[in-house]
């Protein structure tokens, strides 16, 4: 969802436009602001397996689980793909 807003907009939303802001004062740091763009945990680090639904449902991750510690790839479908 980061993505979504532009950095300045962000900033003066954390850090100025916030009510525990003293002064309307930011912080200073290295690390504060900096324009990145949100990656997916799939852009950083390699994935075994994708889990749809935001969230999943309880169902789909206990399956998964479940399989992996059986030692088997779960295969997500059918079933346990559904969502109430």
């Amino acid at each position: 969802m980061r993505n979504l807003f532009d950095m300045k907009e962000s900033v003066e939303r954390a850090y100025i436009g916030t009510e525990s802001t003293v002064d309307g004062r930011v912080p200073a740091h290295d690390e504060l602001a900096k324009p990145v763009t949100a990656r997916g945990v799939d852009q950083v680090v390699e994935v075994d397996i994708y889990l749809p639904g935001c969230p999943p449902s309880a169902d789909a991750i206990f399956h998964t689980l479940d399989e992996l510690a059986e030692g088997r790839k779960p295969v997500v479908e059918g079933e346990v793909l559904r969502y109430d």
